[in-house]
């Protein structure tokens, strides 16, 4: 009898224990990390805005497109350097290196895309003699 009751007494400051450890443990979950985010503007050469042009953040799942002022914005990045690409179709695509996201304070990154000067061959459409 005494050791049943021994044995019972035992398991419930086990419970307890048990009980206190659980909560402690879901109290103190680790803080979230920061995370910064990166913003500018693409324009062409005469400064107009290039609508739709992508910004993408190599290596990564983070990309954007600009908006009709050609501005863009990309959130949620892990601090660290970057290789950050920006492109437009007929336009060459202008990279930046080694580009630092902070938690706070990422300063804008701007771009001035030049027009492609890749020419096509000469494209001759004739009539066939089949009909």
């Amino acid at each position: 009898m005494k050791y049943s009751l021994f044995l019972l007494l035992v398991l419930f400051l086990f419970g307890l224990t048990l009980e206190a450890q659980v909560q402690t443990i879901t109290q103190t979950k680790p803080q979230d990390q920061v995370q910064g985010s990166l913003s500018g503007q693409i324009l062409d050469e005469k400064l107009v805005p290039l609508f739709g042009a992508t910004v993408i953040i190599e290596g990564t799942i983070f990309g954007s497109t600009a908006d009709e002022n050609g501005r863009y914005t990309i959130t949620n990045i892990p601090p660290g350097a970057y290789k950050i690409q920006a492109n437009y179709l007929g336009f060459s695509t202008q990279t930046v290196f080694n580009f630092q996201i902070r938690s706070v304070g990422t300063p804008p990154l701007n771009f001035t895309l030049q027009e492609a000067s890749e020419s096509l061959d000469e494209v001759v459409v004739s009539l066939s003699p089949i009909s």
